[in-house]
């Protein structure tokens, strides 16, 4: 997928209303959580490369789309180890459109172990720690 400057530069001189949606890195990497594997960023950047090349406008682009997409590209990586030990995965965000997650809050693999030291630094504050289970449960 082109990245936010080239698709902005696509609008240029678009007039009149439009729709679409907006897909992301993070968007491949919370389905690919949903499907039980942990995407690095430079694998979620390439499965939506992918999508983008290999689209259908008469279907478009759902979720399903993504765990096709997901499911291939692990069919064709079987030495990929889905999660690395990972617990929780906070995922990535658009610094653009988004604030930082609270206390600041980094995306990435959490350990259980790290996940406590984290709940165990912000007991203090409900803000941080609602996050926390918020990130537990997806």
């Amino acid at each position: 997928m082109p990245t936010i400057e080239e698709f902005k530069s696509r609008l240029d001189g678009v007039k009149g209303h439009v729709g679409g949606i907006i897909w992301q890195r993070a968007d491949v990497i919370g389905e690919g959580h949903d499907l039980g594997v942990q995407l690095p960023d430079e694998v979620a950047d390439d499965i939506i490369d992918q999508i983008d090349d290999r689209s259908d406008a008469g279907v478009g682009i759902t979720w399903d789309t993504f765990d096709f997409f997901i499911t291939e590209w692990m069919e064709d990586h079987p030495d990929f180890v889905p999660y690395a030990n990972a617990d929780v995965i906070i995922p990535d965000y658009d610094p653009e459109s988004m604030k930082p997650y609270p206390s600041e809050i980094k995306p990435g693999s959490y350990t259980a172990k790290a996940i406590n030291e984290l709940i165990e630094k912000y007991k203090n504050n409900p803000k941080t720690l609602q996050f926390i289970k918020d990130m537990l449960e997806i």
